[in-house]
């Protein structure tokens, strides 16, 4: 977890903006989510979309950081894949998912955001004990790390894969993403 992460720019009302990053909010979102810091990631912003209860979908953007001790930013599949990794085994997610749950659907692959190189790495998460959630029992986790002007940037999420709707608001955030620098 880098040290001293700073706040992002104040967001455009119905966007969410981090690092280098901006989306729109889709119909239904807006329920705020602070993310102090991500591993790998500083600067920043998210929003959400409640689940049940304490679960939400998130969807986190901000400025990918590697430390000089770790080698230095390792490049755009490995930052995602890296950043995937750590999102999809920080404490508040094992939790739910298990410490073995089931993937699916596992991609990772060059993409473009606004224009600019990208990698995407995606795979839906079955929890372990599909009965800690009474309307959800898996989720998808994706990582995209974007080569923006002033160094790459980051989105980091976990959506509720069995809430159609959910999935849809992914993939139109996807689709909203600019490159704002």
């Amino acid at each position: 977890m880098p040290e001293g992460t700073e706040a992002p720019e104040p967001s455009a009302p119905g966007k969410v903006r981090g690092g280098g990053l901006e989306y729109t909010n889709p119909d239904g979102w807006g329920d705020g989510w602070i993310a102090h810091s991500l591993p790998y990631m500083t600067d920043v912003g998210a929003d959400s979309r409640v689940v049940e209860g304490s679960w939400y979908s998130v969807v986190n953007l901000g400025r990918v950081h590697y430390p000089e001790e770790e080698g230095g930013y390792p490049g755009l599949e490995s930052a995602a894949v890296a950043i995937f990794q750590c999102y999809a085994t920080t404490s508040g997610v094992v939790s739910h998912f298990g410490e073995n749950p089931e993937v699916t659907d596992y991609r990772s692959e060059v993409i473009t955001v606004d224009g600019e190189p990208a990698w995407i790495v995606q795979a839906t998460y079955h929890f372990e004990d599909p009965e800690v959630l009474e309307t959800s029992s898996a989720s998808v986790v994706t990582s995209i790390v974007v080569e923006t002007p002033n160094g790459p940037s980051a989105l980091a999420s976990d959506v509720a894969a069995d809430q159609p709707e959910h999935v849809q608001n992914l993939e139109d955030i996807i689709a909203s993403l600019d490159v704002i620098e």
